[in-house]
């Protein structure tokens, strides 16, 4: 599936529930949703390093300033 059927398909799932923004903070979610980025430092934790934060018309990588250029660089350029 592309990015662009996943960005369609999450964005009308959001519209039919009626939310302005969805935030991906799991790995897989984030795996998703990216086409296999790698949210993921400490591998016990529920959570990513980093989030997606997806509205309806733009999409924002959230990471602290550790992670924010790794992320940039090596996992969504």
């Amino acid at each position: 599936m592309s990015r662009e059927v996943r960005s369609e398909r999450l964005r009308g799932l959001m519209e039919r529930l009626r939310v302005g923004a969805v935030l991906l903070r799991r790995p897989a979610n984030f795996a998703w949703y990216t086409n296999g980025a790698d949210n993921k430092v400490d591998r016990s934790s529920p959570v990513g390093v980093a989030s997606l934060l997806v509205t309806g018309d733009a999409e924002y990588v959230v990471a602290d300033n550790i992670e924010a250029a790794r992320m940039r660089d090596e996992e969504t350029p």
